[in-house]
């Protein structure tokens, strides 16, 4: 079976033997390079209820073969974490036993290394996003190439420097690789990218891959000082946070206050900014945390979900709704708080279906019984108008009804969520 069963992992069967199917974070097939790895399209089936999965590879060392690459390379990079980075950033290096090296390397690595490697991955991002390296998208891309194949890449015939070292961007557009001879020709920073943006085989990306193989104080105390100057600097920052709170169930005062403040730091116009990178962090925060005791961290949890229930950004508060489930025993304050937001709520009949279904998946997060099933909601010609009209009433009648009950029992956390909320704020990075 995987070595590594995690969300970033599906299992699935391919003739009689198991096989990891990488899930990528933030979309890095797509986002990084574009280019069709698995070299044929994979063709997902659901059958008897199973899912399966076929598809034809090239030649992949993680499953046991060299494939011809010289292994006396590949055991000298791999004397040290250093040696190993060297190695697969030179651009003299060759594309199996750049491979081989980056697929080894975590071992070698720990927790000091991941703010080097989130440098290095934005580092490609930005050079990729100038020109793609001279790489044209895969025809099964669904995105459009910004720039006409026909004519030169920008800045065509020019000297970059990436990673250290020289990079001279391609006189014509370079075909995506979808061979093992194509991916050997291809340009070293695309090689590269894939490596530390999980495409060579590894189930994550190397930062993250990185940080699930050390230890999680660490891991934690390095998530602290990683730059929070944008989405993608605090959605790094947030990801590897969480991969050591998910491990320990553990998270420091000073990383809810890092939080805390990301959720009002607009820094990244236009946008994203850095508080979109805390969209449900309430929610991420509580499955790393799996709370099932009233104590301060399901309290600063509390304080995490009024935050985002005050921001002027629905999308803040609809995760809140989605997430109360997550936090055992029931948080009456963050209930009572949520129904209040919803009774207030004035949406468009268009919208009506989106805010019964809010309704009541509070009404499940708070032990209730809901008024029907939220995934019901959204069956295609399953309700009227005058359906999600009648449920929205019905829910505004319940709350006004139970409303001081909520409130009484909101009323005897208020001491320990205040406690929380003055341990955390202005505690942790993130300020703007």
């Amino acid at each position: 079976m995987c070595k590594s069963q995690s969300n970033k992992d599906v299992v699935g069967q391919f003739s009689d033997k198991p096989f990891c199917l990488p899930r990528f974070g933030h979309l890095q097939l797509a986002s990084l390079m574009g280019m069709t790895y698995w070299r044929t399209a994979i063709v997902l089936l659901a059958a008897g209820g199973a899912l399966q999965a076929q598809f034809s590879l090239g030649c992949r060392p993680r499953v046991g073969e060299n494939c011809g690459a010289d292994m006396k390379q590949v055991n000298a990079a791999l004397v040290s974490a250093e040696s190993a980075w060297k190695f697969i950033t030179s651009p003299q290096s060759g594309y199996f036993e750049r491979m081989i090296v980056g697929q080894r390397m975590v071992g070698l690595m720990n927790a000091a290394w991941i703010p080097e490697l989130l440098r290095a991955r934005r580092e490609l991002q930005k050079e990729q996003a100038l020109n793609r390296f001279g790489v044209a998208l895969s025809p099964l891309d669904s995105r459009r190439m910004p720039w006409p194949k026909d004519a030169p890449p920008p800045l065509a015939g020019t000297k970059r420097t990436i990673l250290g070292r020289e990079f001279v961007v391609p006189e014509k557009w370079i075909d995506a690789p979808e061979t093992d001879e194509q991916w050997m020709r291809a340009p070293w920073p695309a090689q590269v990218a894939g490596i530390v943006g999980g495409v060579y085989g590894l189930p994550a990306q190397l930062a993250e891959e990185v940080a699930r193989y050390s230890d999680p104080a660490k891991v934690q105390a390095i998530a602290l000082t990683l730059p929070c100057e944008d989405y993608y600097s605090a959605q790094d920052l947030t990801d590897v946070a969480l991969i050591a709170v998910s491990r320990t169930h553990t998270a420091s005062p000073a990383l809810f206050g890092t939080w805390l403040n990301a959720m009002h730091n607009t820094q990244g116009e236009p946008l994203p900014q850095v508080e979109r990178a805390t969209l449900g962090i309430m929610g991420q925060a509580a499955r790393a945390l799996s709370p099932s005791a009233a104590d301060e961290s399901w309290a600063m949890l509390q304080v995490l979900g009024l935050e985002e229930l005050g921001s002027n950004y629905y999308g803040h508060a609809d995760q809140v709704f989605r997430d109360i489930h997550l936090l055992h025993p029931v948080p009456y304050t963050l209930v009572l708080a949520a129904g209040r937001y919803l009774v207030a709520y004035k949406s468009y009949p268009a919208y009506q279906s989106q805010l019964a279904y809010s309704m009541n998946v509070l009404l499940e997060g708070a032990g209730e019984q809901p008024f029907e099933r939220p995934e019901s909601l959204f069956v295609e010609h399953s309700h009227t108008q005058a359906d999600y009209d009648a449920l929205v009433d019905a829910f505004r009648k319940w709350f006004a009804l139970h409303e001081a009950g909520l409130r009484d029992k909101a009323d005897k956390e208020t001491a320990l969520i205040e406690q929380a909320r003055g341990k955390i704020v202005g505690l942790g990075g993130c300020r703007q």
